[in-house]
Formats: structure tokens, C-alpha cells, sequence
């Protein structure tokens, strides 16, 4: 899902199976998105799109990396 407050985005996704997951998600206007869960995890973003593998059970906060 995602979120606006004062001016900022974030995106989350979840994953309740037991199997990794890859899930593309529409994102706002930015290059590059970083995830606050998985220190250094950055996803560039490509043609207004993210593709984002999750873990096992496991999720992802996704705020512009700029």
C-alpha cells in the first residue's frame, strides 16, 4: 500500500507465505527507492515501476532514495 504525509511518499509490501516473493509495485515520481527494513537494500526504479523480492514472512518500507 502507500502513504502521503507532508509532501512524502512511502510504499509497503508484505509477504505472508512461506516462499519469497517478487511483487512490482507503481511508485512515485523517483530514481531510486531504499528500504528501511534491509540496511542498504536500493531499488532503482525503471519506467515509473519497482520490482522488490521479498523474503520469507517479510516486508518492505520503500521511501525515495535520492
Amino acid at each position: 500500500y502507500r502513504r502521503h504525509y507532508a509532501g512524502a511518499t512511502v510504499l509497503v509490501a508484505l509477504n505472508n507465505t512461506r516462499q519469497a516473493q517478487s511483487v512490482t509495485l507503481a511508485c512515485p515520481d523517483a530514481s531510486q527507492l531504499q528500504d528501511a527494513l534491509r540496511a542498504g537494500a536500493i531499488y532503482p526504479v525503471q519506467d515509473g515501476k519497482v520490482t522488490v523480492e521479498l523474503p520469507p514472512l517479510w516486508g518492505a518500507v520503500l521511501t525515495a532514495s535520492e
